[in-house]
């Protein structure tokens, strides 16, 4: 007596639903893959589909990451939609605030440090206990560095940082909707990643 393999498939979308060995004359369809097509060999679903079109098995490219699953329709790797959404916001608000370079160094860009620490230095300037005794300011920068800075350039750095950062706010909301709905949406890596929003 002959052994057989034997996958069922959905003849629609090339899904694979169940998988058979043993004799030919025992090959009987259950009630619940009576819809299915069939082709000998033993295929699993978390590895291949089946091209409809030629009624061939398709090796499934591994997943990007955790948590991603393999949307037949399509044939790609998509996250659940409130999962996806949820690491795009993440990584949109996270960049929002990461550092802005100027022309006269790179400032911290969260509220704190730009509208409290940096704006109230500047204003109080002349009044800080804390200025040297050339007239500079230190002010504690990202990595961290500390550079010396005059009222004159403090103020070009907290104008130029409000300008860029308001640029960058506006593209990366945008680029947020626009990874929303993509077929084929971005992986963790590429949203960590803040040149992949800013020159995507």
């Amino acid at each position: 007596m002959m052994i057989i393999d034997v996958t069922f498939y959905d003849p629609q979308t090339g899904e694979i639903h169940s998988l058979f060995t043993g004799s030919g004359d025992t090959l009987v369809l259950q009630s619940a893959y009576q819809f299915c097509d069939y082709l000998s060999g033993a295929y699993s679903s978390t590895q291949f589909y089946i091209d409809v079109a030629t009624s061939q098995p398709v090796a499934i490219d591994p997943a990007p990451a955790a948590g991603y699953y393999f949307d037949i329709i399509s044939k790609q790797w998509a996250l659940p939609e409130e999962d996806l959404w949820a690491q795009i916001k993440h990584w949109r608000d996270t960049h929002e605030l990461s550092p802005v370079t100027t022309t006269v160094g790179t400032f911290h860009a969260d509220n704190l440090s730009v509208e409290q620490r940096m704006k109230g230095a500047i204003e109080q300037f002349d009044d800080l206990p804390t200025l040297n005794a050339d007239g500079t300011l230190t002010w504690k920068c990202p990595g961290p560095v500390y550079h010396n800075f005059t009222q004159a350039q403090l103020q070009t750095g907290y104008t130029e940082l409000k300008h860029l950062a308001a640029m960058r706010s506006a593209v990366l909301h945008v680029k947020a909707e626009i990874f929303q709905q993509m077929a084929t949406p971005p992986t963790p890596a590429q949203l960590s990643n803040i040149n992949f929003w800013i020159e995507g």
